[in-house]
């Protein structure tokens, strides 16, 4: 249907073509999120040099990360550039970026972010997401989270912290919160049932546009 569609396409009101496109298109529009929306509490001091700190989370649904992110508490800039990343189940590490020390890298809610290659996220498997600190800093995170406002679709299962020579999942777990990497994703539109009803109904009017567009040249 589609291909006689673009046959007769020349001949039909474009309104209706854009009408269609318009549609077609927003079904497949994402809107970009936050794993952690809003976090506050009490810092537990700053990292040791050579440490590395993060949580593991699952998510209820196939998502796309974008971006990395770390806290700046006081929104004025990193003391030092940190490596971040998320890993896997397996500790292979997915994607990764640097936050550049200073006030470079886009500040949103507390939290400075760096574009990554984009990965998917599948429902239900665990991942990692980490920071290391390669010497001492006064870049800190909160190890107590008075608030902490999640996207529906992200769990935190456990705080992570440890020492190693660069990038890698923390090896400790922890009852402190370490609520210093965050993420941007995108979750794929759902269209509602009324968003396909209205296009299968301005195709159908296509449809018959075209057949009457050749009744009348015969």
């Amino acid at each position: 249907m589609l291909n006689a569609l673009a046959a007769e396409s020349k001949s039909l009101p474009l309104s209706l073509l854009a009408f269609a496109t318009l549609m077609i298109g927003n079904s497949a529009m994402a809107t970009p999120m936050f794993a952690i929306k809003d976090v506050s509490g009490s810092s537990g001091g700053t990292p040791d040099r050579g440490s590395v700190h993060g949580w593991d989370f699952v998510s209820s649904t196939d998502i796309t990360v974008t971006e990395l992110g770390l806290w700046d508490e006081n929104d004025d800039g990193m003391s030092i550039s940190h490596d971040i990343g998320i890993f896997d189940s397996f500790g292979v590490l997915l994607a990764s970026g640097t936050i550049s020390s200073g006030t470079g890298d886009t500040l949103i809610d507390h939290f400075r972010y760096v574009d990554i290659t984009d990965i998917l996220v599948t429902t239900g498997a665990s991942y990692t997401i980490a920071y290391y600190s390669a010497t001492g800093s006064s870049d800190s995170v909160i190890t107590s989270a008075s608030t902490l406002l999640l996207a529906p679709e992200i769990t935190i299962s456990n705080a992570r912290w440890g020492y190693a020579p660069g990038l890698s999942v923390p090896t400790n777990t922890t009852n402190e919160d370490r609520f210093g990497p965050n993420f941007m994703f995108e979750v794929s539109a759902v269209p509602e049932p009324e968003t396909y009803a209205m296009l299968l109904a301005g195709l159908g009017l296509l449809g018959f546009m075209a057949s009457r567009r050749k009744e009348t040249a015969v």
